[in-house]
């Protein structure tokens, strides 16, 4: 942990800072680190020094830096990790609300002009999110092709068909399979 600054009196000259004082001339009145270790119900500085922390009774820079590394480890690790992290939905989400809102306020063709570049702005943002995105989706194959999408359909439709014997509903069920094929083959083309 860093040094807190809460400097407290020495109650014995044994205990005190070996900084000098005010004046220059005397010795500090505070506590060293070492002695303020000792005491019950304290901070913990977790280092030795017999400076106080306002004459530099606290950690050497390299032990600041990895105070500060570790207390972020945590969310470095936590996001590192997150499967929701490379979903950028979220983002997408919030700039297209942050467009509509920017539109409702153009009420006339000044308002329209004055906010033009920040419209152009979010909806450059919105687009190269939507690219992102949609190459993050394609890398992690959370995209299905169309032989795979006409897969699963054939595999649900035989699904359900085993479970049924009315030639009429199996019908039904063929011709919305196809219908949803053919747009997913119009999408795709």
């Amino acid at each position: 942990m860093i040094a807190q600054t809460k400097l407290i009196r020495a109650e014995h000259p044994s205990h005190q800072c070996n900084g000098p004082g005010r004046d220059g001339e005397s010795q500090c009145i505070y506590a060293s680190c070492r002695y303020l270790r000792s005491l019950p119900n304290h901070y913990d500085h977790g280092f030795d020094s017999d400076n106080c922390p306002r004459h530099a009774g606290r950690p050497p820079a390299n032990q600041a830096y990895a105070y500060h590394f570790d207390s972020f480890k945590e969310s470095i690790d936590r996001f590192h990790t997150d499967p929701t992290l490379l979903s950028l939905r979220p983002e997408i989400a919030a700039t297209r609300t942050m467009l509509e809102q920017t539109w409702n306020q153009c009420r006339d063709s000044l308002s329209l002009a004055v906010n033009t570049p920040k419209i152009e702005a979010l909806i450059g943002r919105i687009e190269s999110l939507v690219k992102t995105l949609n190459l993050i989706e394609h890398r992690n194959a959370q995209v299905f092709t169309f032989d795979q999408a006409a897969a699963l359909i054939d595999q649900i439709a035989s699904t359900v068909m085993s479970h049924t014997q009315d030639p009429k509903v199996i019908q039904a069920i063929q011709e919305t399979f196809q219908n949803h094929l053919s747009l997913i083959e119009d999408d795709n083309t």
